[in-house]
């Protein structure tokens, strides 16, 4: 896990392969909390790439198994809110929005071949406009993984992302 600031006063954490068994695919996770004057914007994404070709990507329904946080953490929101794993529809469509819009802006990556597997959100902190930047930023993080290895380098693409 590597986890980092996003601007002065947000956070972020960003897991790498977690359910991936073969070397040739991988997934990612990405949690994102950031300052909204009195308010926090939160969301929790997490894809996977598989290795065939769908009609679009694939939301996984089913709650994960997967522990993300060692037994000292827990959602960075979990003192503000509670917690929801999964996705409501809204936030569905504004993720795929994200992926689009990724896609369109040269990341290259096979939106088919996506899995949704994990996703958390928060009653208040949560919006459609924020699951599309997390979407958008995930896919940018995806396409160019190898690129983004330490915590400054994430940083900064994910400030400018998450405008």
């Amino acid at each position: 896990m590597i986890s980092g600031s996003l601007g002065q006063h947000g956070k972020f954490r960003l897991w790498r392969n977690l359910c991936s068994a073969s070397p040739d695919t991988h997934d990612l996770v990405l949690e994102a909390m950031m300052p909204r004057g009195a308010r926090v914007l939160y969301g929790m994404l997490g894809i996977h790439s598989l290795s065939t070709v769908n009609e679009d990507v694939i939301v996984d329904e089913r709650r994960t198994t997967i522990s993300l946080f060692s037994k000292n953490e827990d959602f960075l929101i979990a003192g503000f809110e509670s917690v929801y794993i999964g996705m409501p529809e809204h936030y569905v469509s504004a993720t795929m929005a994200g992926f689009k819009r990724a896609s369109t802006e040269g990341a290259e990556v096979e939106l088919n071949r996506l899995r949704i597997f994990y996703s958390a959100y928060g009653n208040v902190s949560s919006s459609e406009v924020f699951f599309e930047k997390i979407g958008f930023a995930l896919v940018r993080l995806f396409a160019g993984s190898h690129k983004f290895q330490c915590e400054q380098t994430i940083s900064s693409m994910l400030e400018e992302a998450l405008k």
